[in-house]
């Protein structure tokens, strides 16, 4: 059986079957070779050059964007739902700081919801790229292995056994109840100073308040919710936050929501 050609990167011991991924691999790994017109001159074993254009981020854009990634690794009360921190807001506002501590080294004015957006946008594209790798190797296409095509895919790898399989409600990366621990953290100092006089009049005009549609659609949630065993409890916790996370930002449209996507229905 004749040996398939293999294709060696020149700087390690990587080692390729088809050009593409040799060029890809270089492009990803060894970004310094990026000539001063932005081409890479790519030579293979018989000296033939091949030039690939480079449209990602500049080194030193790439090394920061890493950085924060590695960062954000390292505080799993902002992305871990199995972190016993997960649910405690004193200690996901206490990573949010040093996440936007790091963020701010290059973006000095960056508020909370720039460094949300920021990470959204990054899991965004991975929760993409995961999906189209698993896609190829569900169809065959990838039985070779899929090179992925995002730069920082595999400096985002941890973030994988959050991503729900595809066919569940597709996952939003900071939930909407983050936000607000940040943004209304010193409002819930403020009741804590109320004097029990104060707070059981306010309870009092709270519940003598009638109620909106708001009111009574979460109720029936409630209800329903309580229904589920607790692992059922918290997908749905989950996917409800992350629902109303992009309604207040704004993102929502009719096929923002697909659940069991990938079944197919019999009639």
């Amino acid at each position: 059986m004749e040996q398939k050609k293999l294709f060696h990167c020149e700087d390690c011991t990587k080692s390729y079957t088809t050009r593409s991924n040799l060029n890809f691999h270089i492009k990803r790994i060894h970004p310094e070779k990026t000539s001063a017109l932005n081409l890479k001159a790519i030579r293979d074993e018989n000296d033939s050059i091949k030039c690939v254009k480079d449209t990602g981020y500049k080194k030193a854009e790439k090394q920061f964007i890493a950085e924060c990634i590695e960062v954000y690794r390292g505080l799993p009360a902002l992305w871990d739902v199995k972190s016993k921190d997960y649910s405690n807001r004193a200690k996901k506002r206490e990573q949010y700081d040093v996440l936007i501590g790091k963020y701010r080294e290059k973006f000095p004015d960056a508020d909370i919801q720039e460094v949300v957006k920021k990470i959204n946008s990054l899991r965004t594209n991975f929760r993409k790229e995961l999906k189209r790798i698993r896609d190829a190797e569900k169809s065959g296409t990838g039985a070779g292995g899929v090179e992925p095509s995002l730069w920082y895919f595999d400096e985002m790898r941890f973030l994988q056994t959050q991503e729900t399989p595809t066919g569940s409600i597709g996952t939003t990366d900071i939930s909407q109840n983050n936000i607000v621990v940040a943004n209304n953290e010193s409002r819930q100092t403020n009741r804590r100073r109320k004097s029990p006089d104060t707070t059981d009049k306010l309870a009092s005009q709270r519940l003598q308040e009638p109620q909106d549609d708001s009111d009574k659609i979460a109720a029936a949630w409630a209800v329903e919710l309580r229904k589920m065993d607790p692992q059922q409890q918290l997908f749905a916790k989950k996917a409800i936050s992350d629902i109303l996370f992009e309604g207040q930002m704004g993102t929502l449209h009719r096929n923002s929501v697909e659940i069991n996507s990938s079944r197919v229905s019999t009639s």
